[in-house]
Protein backbone atom coordinates (compact mmCIF):
# COMPACT_ATOMS: atom_id res chain seq x y z
CA UNK A 1 0.00 0.00 0.00
CA UNK A 2 1.35 3.26 -0.65
CA UNK A 3 2.37 5.53 2.05
CA UNK A 4 0.42 9.00 2.33
CA UNK A 5 1.51 12.14 3.64
CA UNK A 6 -0.78 15.12 4.25
CA UNK A 7 0.25 18.41 2.46
CA UNK A 8 0.04 22.07 3.04
CA UNK A 9 -3.91 22.70 2.71
CA UNK A 10 -3.10 25.42 0.14
CA UNK A 11 -1.45 23.28 -2.18
CA UNK A 12 -4.55 20.28 -1.40
CA UNK A 13 -7.61 19.51 -3.25
CA UNK A 14 -10.54 17.03 -3.67
CA UNK A 15 -10.12 15.19 -6.35
CA UNK A 16 -13.35 16.28 -8.32
CA UNK A 17 -11.64 19.83 -8.61
CA UNK A 18 -8.25 18.14 -10.41
CA UNK A 19 -9.55 19.36 -13.71
CA UNK A 20 -11.89 22.71 -12.55
CA UNK A 21 -10.41 26.23 -12.92
CA UNK A 22 -10.23 26.46 -9.14
CA UNK A 23 -7.18 23.89 -9.10
CA UNK A 24 -4.88 27.02 -10.03
CA UNK A 25 -1.93 24.75 -10.09
CA UNK A 26 -3.48 22.15 -12.64
CA UNK A 27 -1.94 22.96 -16.02
CA UNK A 28 -4.48 20.53 -18.13
CA UNK A 29 -2.71 18.29 -20.62
CA UNK A 30 1.10 19.36 -21.01
CA UNK A 31 4.45 18.22 -22.25
CA UNK A 32 7.51 17.77 -20.62
CA UNK A 33 9.17 20.10 -22.46
CA UNK A 34 6.61 22.51 -21.88
CA UNK A 35 6.48 21.99 -18.23
CA UNK A 36 9.82 22.62 -17.87
CA UNK A 37 9.68 25.68 -19.58
CA UNK A 38 7.72 27.20 -16.46
CA UNK A 39 9.50 25.48 -13.95
CA UNK A 40 12.88 27.44 -15.36
CA UNK A 41 11.19 30.46 -15.63
CA UNK A 42 9.60 29.71 -11.94
CA UNK A 43 13.01 29.02 -10.70
CA UNK A 44 14.60 26.57 -8.17
CA UNK A 45 11.78 24.98 -5.59
CA UNK A 46 8.99 25.33 -8.09
CA UNK A 47 6.68 22.55 -9.30
CA UNK A 48 3.21 22.27 -10.85
CA UNK A 49 0.48 19.10 -11.87
CA UNK A 50 -0.41 18.59 -15.65
CA UNK A 51 -1.64 15.42 -17.37
CA UNK A 52 0.57 12.92 -18.94
CA UNK A 53 0.13 13.32 -23.23
CA UNK A 54 -0.13 9.65 -22.84
CA UNK A 55 -3.09 7.68 -22.90
CA UNK A 56 -3.52 6.12 -19.62
CA UNK A 57 -0.76 7.68 -17.36
CA UNK A 58 -2.89 9.65 -15.58
CA UNK A 59 -1.36 13.37 -13.85
CA UNK A 60 2.39 14.08 -13.02
CA UNK A 61 4.07 15.97 -10.77
CA UNK A 62 7.04 18.16 -12.50
CA UNK A 63 9.13 20.04 -10.16
CA UNK A 64 12.40 21.99 -10.67
CA UNK A 65 14.97 21.05 -7.88
CA UNK A 66 18.48 22.07 -7.39
CA UNK A 67 19.47 18.60 -8.70
CA UNK A 68 17.61 19.40 -11.92
CA UNK A 69 13.24 19.13 -13.16
CA UNK A 70 12.04 16.06 -12.09
CA UNK A 71 8.97 14.11 -13.12
CA UNK A 72 6.85 11.88 -11.04
CA UNK A 73 3.61 9.94 -12.70
CA UNK A 74 1.00 8.25 -11.36
CA UNK A 75 -0.26 10.94 -9.26
CA UNK A 76 -3.57 11.06 -7.14
CA UNK A 77 -5.69 13.19 -5.34
CA UNK A 78 -7.88 11.62 -2.60
CA UNK A 79 -11.20 12.80 -0.97
CA UNK A 80 -9.34 13.87 1.89
CA UNK A 81 -6.28 16.00 0.53
CA UNK A 82 -3.98 13.56 0.38
CA UNK A 83 -1.14 12.89 -2.69
CA UNK A 84 -0.65 9.79 -3.39
CA UNK A 85 1.53 7.90 -5.89
CA UNK A 86 0.74 4.31 -5.86
CA UNK A 87 4.34 3.52 -7.74
CA UNK A 88 6.75 6.14 -6.75
CA UNK A 89 6.14 7.12 -3.13
CA UNK A 90 9.28 8.89 -3.17
CA UNK A 91 7.43 11.64 -4.62
CA UNK A 92 5.95 12.11 -1.06
CA UNK A 93 9.67 13.17 0.09
CA UNK A 94 10.13 15.87 -2.19
CA UNK A 95 6.51 17.30 -2.12
CA UNK A 96 7.74 17.48 2.28
CA UNK A 97 10.95 19.06 1.40
CA UNK A 98 11.11 22.88 1.85
CA UNK A 99 12.74 23.75 -0.81
CA UNK A 100 9.44 22.35 -2.67
CA UNK A 101 6.37 23.14 -0.49
CA UNK A 102 7.26 26.17 1.96
CA UNK A 103 9.78 27.52 -0.30
CA UNK A 104 7.78 28.31 -3.44
CA UNK A 105 4.15 28.17 -4.21
CA UNK A 106 2.83 25.72 -6.71
CA UNK A 107 3.40 27.76 -10.73
CA UNK A 108 -0.23 28.87 -11.09
CA UNK A 109 -2.26 28.23 -14.04
CA UNK A 110 -2.61 31.43 -15.80
CA UNK A 111 -6.35 30.86 -16.79
CA UNK A 112 -7.32 29.84 -12.95
CA UNK A 113 -4.98 32.68 -11.56
CA UNK A 114 -6.51 35.58 -13.58
CA UNK A 115 -3.03 36.88 -14.70
CA UNK A 116 -3.41 35.64 -18.37
CA UNK A 117 -2.57 37.50 -21.50
CA UNK A 118 -5.81 36.97 -22.17
CA UNK A 119 -6.43 40.11 -20.11
CA UNK A 120 -3.55 42.25 -19.96
CA UNK A 121 -1.72 41.51 -24.03
CA UNK A 122 -2.97 44.03 -26.45
CA UNK A 123 -1.65 41.97 -29.04
CA UNK A 124 -3.91 38.49 -28.03
CA UNK A 125 -7.03 41.02 -28.20
CA UNK A 126 -6.30 42.79 -31.18
CA UNK A 127 -5.51 38.96 -32.79
CA UNK A 128 -8.59 37.97 -31.07
CA UNK A 129 -10.82 40.37 -32.70
CA UNK A 130 -9.95 39.73 -36.27
CA UNK A 131 -10.69 36.25 -35.02
CA UNK A 132 -14.10 36.89 -33.54
CA UNK A 133 -14.89 38.99 -37.18
CA UNK A 134 -14.68 35.77 -38.80
CA UNK A 135 -17.65 34.36 -37.04
CA UNK A 136 -16.79 30.53 -36.60
CA UNK A 137 -18.60 28.64 -34.57
CA UNK A 138 -17.03 27.98 -30.92
CA UNK A 139 -17.29 24.68 -31.01
CA UNK A 140 -14.35 24.56 -33.42
CA UNK A 141 -12.21 25.74 -30.35
CA UNK A 142 -10.51 24.56 -27.00
CA UNK A 143 -9.63 27.66 -25.62
CA UNK A 144 -7.62 26.42 -23.02
CA UNK A 145 -4.90 25.58 -24.99
CA UNK A 146 -4.94 28.98 -26.32
CA UNK A 147 -1.23 30.83 -27.27
CA UNK A 148 0.01 34.27 -27.55
CA UNK A 149 3.27 34.41 -29.20
CA UNK A 150 3.63 37.91 -29.44
CA UNK A 151 7.49 38.66 -28.94
CA UNK A 152 6.38 40.24 -25.37
CA UNK A 153 4.80 37.24 -24.45
CA UNK A 154 6.83 34.47 -26.01
CA UNK A 155 10.20 36.14 -23.88
CA UNK A 156 8.10 36.67 -20.70
CA UNK A 157 7.84 32.56 -21.09
CA UNK A 158 11.53 32.17 -21.63
CA UNK A 159 10.72 29.81 -24.52
CA UNK A 160 13.14 28.86 -26.94
CA UNK A 161 12.58 29.37 -30.73
CA UNK A 162 13.18 26.22 -31.93
CA UNK A 163 11.68 22.94 -30.83
CA UNK A 164 11.17 19.01 -31.96
CA UNK A 165 8.44 16.93 -31.96
CA UNK A 166 7.73 13.64 -33.35
CA UNK A 167 8.85 9.82 -33.57
CA UNK A 168 11.55 10.42 -35.34
CA UNK A 169 12.25 14.32 -33.76
CA UNK A 170 11.85 17.05 -36.29
CA UNK A 171 12.62 20.34 -35.43
CA UNK A 172 9.62 23.65 -35.86
CA UNK A 173 10.11 27.16 -35.02
CA UNK A 174 7.64 28.24 -32.91
CA UNK A 175 5.47 31.20 -34.67
CA UNK A 176 6.48 34.25 -33.27
CA UNK A 177 4.15 37.18 -33.61
CA UNK A 178 1.34 34.81 -34.17
CA UNK A 179 -1.50 33.99 -31.54
CA UNK A 180 -2.80 30.68 -31.51
CA UNK A 181 -6.71 29.50 -30.84
CA UNK A 182 -6.37 25.99 -30.22
CA UNK A 183 -8.90 23.45 -31.60
CA UNK A 184 -10.65 20.50 -30.56
CA UNK A 185 -9.24 17.56 -31.80
CA UNK A 186 -10.44 13.84 -33.43
CA UNK A 187 -10.52 11.04 -30.83
CA UNK A 188 -7.80 9.97 -33.33
CA UNK A 189 -5.46 12.57 -31.70
CA UNK A 190 -5.44 10.51 -28.56
CA UNK A 191 -5.50 6.98 -29.82
CA UNK A 192 -2.43 7.61 -31.92
CA UNK A 193 -0.94 9.98 -29.69
CA UNK A 194 -0.02 12.51 -32.26
CA UNK A 195 1.03 15.64 -30.19
CA UNK A 196 4.21 12.94 -29.01
CA UNK A 197 4.45 10.87 -31.90
CA UNK A 198 3.86 13.09 -35.08
CA UNK A 199 5.27 16.13 -36.08
CA UNK A 200 4.59 19.92 -35.87
CA UNK A 201 4.10 22.21 -38.97
CA UNK A 202 1.96 25.38 -40.04
CA UNK A 203 -0.42 25.49 -43.37
CA UNK A 204 -1.35 29.43 -44.86
CA UNK A 205 -4.25 30.05 -45.94
CA UNK A 206 -7.12 32.75 -46.97
CA UNK A 207 -9.15 33.97 -44.07
CA UNK A 208 -11.90 33.54 -45.90
CA UNK A 209 -11.38 29.56 -46.39
CA UNK A 210 -10.88 28.84 -43.07
CA UNK A 211 -14.83 28.27 -42.04
CA UNK A 212 -14.81 25.98 -44.52
CA UNK A 213 -11.81 23.89 -43.32
CA UNK A 214 -13.25 23.67 -40.34
CA UNK A 215 -16.40 22.73 -41.39
CA UNK A 216 -14.55 19.73 -43.54
CA UNK A 217 -12.10 18.94 -40.68
CA UNK A 218 -9.07 18.84 -42.48
CA UNK A 219 -6.95 19.94 -45.21
CA UNK A 220 -7.72 19.55 -48.92
CA UNK A 221 -5.86 19.63 -51.88
CA UNK A 222 -6.60 21.31 -55.38
CA UNK A 223 -9.16 19.14 -57.52
CA UNK A 224 -10.54 17.93 -53.84
CA UNK A 225 -14.31 19.52 -53.60
CA UNK A 226 -14.92 21.47 -50.73
CA UNK A 227 -17.98 22.18 -48.43
CA UNK A 228 -20.69 22.96 -50.57
CA UNK A 229 -19.49 21.34 -54.05
CA UNK A 230 -16.86 23.82 -54.95
CA UNK A 231 -13.83 22.33 -56.50
CA UNK A 232 -10.38 23.06 -55.12
CA UNK A 233 -7.61 24.94 -57.78
CA UNK A 234 -4.40 26.10 -57.47
CA UNK A 235 -4.29 29.63 -56.26
CA UNK A 236 -3.09 32.70 -57.59
CA UNK A 237 1.00 32.93 -57.64
CA UNK A 238 1.27 28.70 -57.10
CA UNK A 239 2.42 26.75 -59.54
CA UNK A 240 -0.20 25.09 -61.67
CA UNK A 241 -0.31 22.20 -64.21
CA UNK A 242 0.54 24.27 -67.00
CA UNK A 243 3.15 26.88 -65.35
CA UNK A 244 5.55 24.54 -62.62
CA UNK A 245 8.77 22.47 -62.68
CA UNK A 246 9.05 19.57 -64.69
CA UNK A 247 7.74 16.77 -62.51
CA UNK A 248 6.29 18.57 -59.97
CA UNK A 249 2.93 17.63 -58.58
CA UNK A 250 0.52 20.19 -57.76
CA UNK A 251 -2.41 18.10 -56.44
CA UNK A 252 -0.85 18.08 -52.83
CA UNK A 253 -0.73 19.47 -49.70
CA UNK A 254 1.60 21.99 -48.97
CA UNK A 255 3.29 22.51 -45.27
CA UNK A 256 6.28 23.81 -43.46
CA UNK A 257 8.01 23.82 -39.92
CA UNK A 258 8.50 27.20 -40.17
CA UNK A 259 5.50 30.14 -40.28
CA UNK A 260 7.61 32.33 -41.74
CA UNK A 261 7.01 29.95 -44.87
CA UNK A 262 3.44 28.83 -44.65
CA UNK A 263 2.49 32.67 -43.43
CA UNK A 264 4.34 34.60 -46.38
CA UNK A 265 1.73 36.90 -48.60
CA UNK A 266 1.91 33.89 -51.23
CA UNK A 267 0.16 31.01 -48.87
CA UNK A 268 -1.92 32.92 -46.21
CA UNK A 269 -2.58 36.23 -48.47
CA UNK A 270 -3.20 39.16 -46.21
CA UNK A 271 -6.47 41.01 -45.57
CA UNK A 272 -7.20 45.04 -44.87
CA UNK A 273 -8.94 45.08 -41.00
CA UNK A 274 -10.29 47.80 -39.42
CA UNK A 275 -10.36 47.86 -36.21
CA UNK A 276 -12.98 48.79 -33.30
CA UNK A 277 -10.25 51.53 -32.39
CA UNK A 278 -10.03 52.57 -36.27
CA UNK A 279 -6.71 51.48 -36.90
CA UNK A 280 -6.14 49.48 -40.23
CA UNK A 281 -4.46 46.02 -40.18
CA UNK A 282 -3.22 43.50 -42.87
CA UNK A 283 -4.63 40.25 -41.30
CA UNK A 284 -3.13 36.68 -41.80
CA UNK A 285 -4.10 33.43 -40.73
CA UNK A 286 -2.55 30.02 -40.86
CA UNK A 287 -3.46 26.41 -39.45
CA UNK A 288 -0.91 24.69 -36.39
CA UNK A 289 -0.99 21.00 -37.91
CA UNK A 290 0.42 17.73 -36.95
CA UNK A 291 1.31 15.53 -39.81
CA UNK A 292 1.94 11.99 -39.82
CA UNK A 293 5.72 11.33 -39.88
CA UNK A 294 6.63 9.19 -43.07
CA UNK A 295 3.53 10.84 -45.00
CA UNK A 296 5.08 13.53 -46.58
CA UNK A 297 8.47 14.42 -48.96
CA UNK A 298 10.54 17.86 -47.54
CA UNK A 299 11.78 20.10 -50.62
CA UNK A 300 13.40 23.57 -51.64
CA UNK A 301 11.09 26.89 -51.18
CA UNK A 302 8.69 27.52 -54.06
CA UNK A 303 8.11 30.85 -53.86
CA UNK A 304 11.70 32.03 -55.52
CA UNK A 305 13.51 33.60 -52.27
CA UNK A 306 16.44 31.71 -53.04
CA UNK A 307 16.75 33.28 -56.54
CA UNK A 308 16.47 36.77 -54.78
CA UNK A 309 19.08 35.77 -52.29
CA UNK A 310 16.55 36.01 -49.89
CA UNK A 311 16.97 33.72 -46.36
CA UNK A 312 13.08 32.39 -45.70
CA UNK A 313 13.68 31.58 -41.89
CA UNK A 314 17.36 31.41 -40.03
CA UNK A 315 16.25 28.12 -38.51
CA UNK A 316 15.66 25.93 -41.24
CA UNK A 317 17.03 25.96 -44.63
CA UNK A 318 15.66 27.03 -47.65
CA UNK A 319 16.33 23.57 -49.56
CA UNK A 320 14.38 21.85 -46.44
CA UNK A 321 11.57 24.67 -45.76
CA UNK A 322 8.49 23.14 -47.72
CA UNK A 323 7.00 19.89 -46.83
CA UNK A 324 4.12 18.10 -48.68
CA UNK A 325 1.55 15.16 -48.43
CA UNK A 326 -0.62 13.60 -51.18
CA UNK A 327 -2.06 11.44 -47.91
CA UNK A 328 -5.02 12.21 -47.07
CA UNK A 329 -5.84 11.71 -42.88
CA UNK A 330 -2.02 12.55 -42.56
CA UNK A 331 -2.81 15.87 -40.56
CA UNK A 332 -4.68 16.87 -37.76
CA UNK A 333 -6.07 20.41 -37.05
CA UNK A 334 -5.37 21.40 -34.11
CA UNK A 335 -4.40 25.08 -33.83
CA UNK A 336 -5.70 28.34 -36.00
CA UNK A 337 -2.98 31.30 -36.13
CA UNK A 338 -3.82 34.83 -36.17
CA UNK A 339 -1.38 37.50 -37.49
CA UNK A 340 -1.66 41.04 -37.26
CA UNK A 341 0.34 43.59 -38.76
CA UNK A 342 -0.42 47.64 -38.61
CA UNK A 343 -0.51 49.14 -42.22
CA UNK A 344 1.05 52.80 -43.17
CA UNK A 345 -2.69 53.81 -44.19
Amino acid sequence: MASKEKVDTSFSAVASKVQGTQAKWYHGMMSREDAEVKLKQAGVGSFLIRQSQRPGKGFILSANLKRGFVHFSEISISSDGLWTSEQQTQVLDYLSRVEVVKGNPLIANEKASGASFKTTCPYWKLCKEYKDSLKLYDEYFEPSYDMCYCTKCHNKRGEKDVYTRGDPPMKYVLPIGWCRFSLKVPPKAKAQNVFKKWHVCFHGTDSTAVDSILGCGDLLMPGDYAVGGRKLSEKEGHFTDERKPEGFDTKQIFLSPSIKYSGCDVYAKPKTFATSAGKVYDARVAFQVCVRPESYKIGPETIGATRKNIKIDPHVDNDKIECFTKERGSTILYGLLVNMEETNT
